[in-house]
């Protein structure tokens, strides 16, 4: 005979309940855990083998596991091929090696370390490719160990790059302009200025940054006496200028106290 023992909570008591179960009944129950649990086990088999991002468990660089969005990803057909390798720093490019052992040894002792970040991988035929990864550690056959599921984000870093060569480029044409020029976006925050103009108000230079707000400008230019029709009336001042800037009907022109 099985006894199965439980505690309820009634009324602020703890009750005491005790089950007798035969040994038949106990088996059969034994016999369904086992058949949820192969379940369970056959649908995040599917799932991990489905999913689109790569997953990789690893202990000390050796991989463990490894399932088929991660063998592609790196232009491997066969996901046992990478468990052969001898490490999975193979598929990190050599300049990144320092960083992801520091990450991993960190992880491993508990101590913090980015869970998230891109670096650089190498595909089975050498070629190069980024790669967002989000490690956490994890238990492995009763070991610590660590799982790493990647993204390629290739086409993301390369679109990133183009537009902040194209970035540097626009800011290089726009500094050879004799006139000054700003930017502001449509929060009203400074998004480009160029040197002309920086040199026009050299006071404020180190106030325009990318994200400095129009109106903090204007402000700032007008209590520091740099406009000479601001001065006496700086708040009245600023207040036609903003109405200017909202609703631009022409040319703006006022006098600076250095005589520009």
């Amino acid at each position: 005979m099985i006894l199965s023992v439980a505690y309820l909570i009634w009324r602020e008591r703890s009750l005491f309940i005790a089950l007798r179960l035969s040994r038949r009944r106990h088996s059969e129950a034994t016999k369904a855990q086992a058949g949820a649990i192969a379940e369970s086990e056959t649908r995040l088999k599917t799932i991990v083998e489905g999913s689109i991002q790569g997953i990789l468990i690893h202990k000390d660089s050796k991989p463990l596991f490894v399932n088929k969005a991660y063998a592609t990803i790196h232009g491997y057909a066969d996901p046992n091929e990478i468990l052969e390798l001898p490490s999975m720093l193979v598929l990190v490019a050599p300049e990144e090696h320092e960083n992801l052992n520091a990450y991993a040894a960190a992880r491993i002792r508990g101590d913090d370390a980015p869970t998230r970040y891109e670096y650089k991988g190498v595909r089975k035929d050498g070629a190069e490719i980024w790669l967002e990864n989000i490690a956490i550690p994890t238990q492995w056959e009763g070991q610590n160990a660590i799982q790493a599921t990647v993204i390629d984000v290739t086409e993301q870093v390369e679109l990133r790059e183009k537009v902040h060569k194209t970035e540097a480029l626009l800011h290089d044409a726009l500094n050879t302009l004799p006139s000054g020029l700003v930017l502001f976006d449509s929060d009203d925050k400074l998004a480009l200025v160029n040197e002309a103009y920086r040199q026009t108000f050299p006071e404020m230079a180190h106030l325009l940054v990318q994200g400095a707000k129009f109106e903090d400008l204007v402000r700032e230019s007008a209590e520091r006496g740099l406009i000479q029709n601001a001065i006496g009336r700086e708040d009245e001042f600023v207040r036609e200028r903003l109405a200017q800037h909202h609703n631009p009907k022409g040319p703006v022109e006022f006098l600076l106290t250095q005589g520009k």
